[in-house]
């Protein structure tokens, strides 16, 4: 099985009166919301579902992904569960409604993600940074039996190694 891991994008802070929820995306995340996707597109096979916090920002950073794998509306699934969830939660999540996906995709939020990359391999990673991606293989029978170090690391893409244009 393959888990991808999907920081979403760079958000604002400008926007004082908006709670956390409802912070969209800055403009450096919109330019990375763009470009990244593309390359994530071209570089990995499409996710067969992706599950995504329900927070602004990690809404907008989900549908470019989506957009950019040509992926239908019935392949994304908003989960209120996974917004600012840690580990154990992203977990619960995955468990419940990871099917019978071979790769599923989660776009959700630190230091959840971060830490769940921790629990499942090693070395750790200090910081799952905005619109990095990681993806891994999970040694599982089903996503309900993931478990501490069943993960290798197939990719780890931060969106400062691709370049800005072209």
């Amino acid at each position: 099985m393959r888990l991808t891991l999907v920081r979403h994008a760079k958000s604002a802070w400008r926007f004082g009166a908006l709670d956390d929820f409802h912070r969209p995306l800055s403009t450096r995340g919109l330019r990375d919301a763009v470009r990244v996707p593309p390359v994530l597109a071209a570089r990995l096979p499409a996710p067969d579902l992706i599950l995504c916090s329900d927070a602004v920002r990690a809404v907008q950073t989900c549908e470019a992904i989506a957009t950019a794998f040509d992926l239908d509306a019935a392949c994304v699934r908003l989960e209120r569960a996974l917004y600012l969830a840690d580990a154990e939660d992203i977990l619960e999540v995955i468990a419940g409604a990871g099917g019978s996906a071979r790769h599923l995709m989660v776009v959700g939020h630190n230091p959840g993600l971060t830490d769940l990359y921790n629990h499942l391999l090693r070395p750790p990673l200090d910081n799952l940074p905005t619109l990095a991606v990681a993806t891994l293989t999970l040694e599982a029978a089903d996503w309900s039996s993931v478990a501490p170090g069943c993960g290798r690391i197939d990719r780890l893409l931060r969106p400062r190694e691709i370049p800005q244009h072209g």
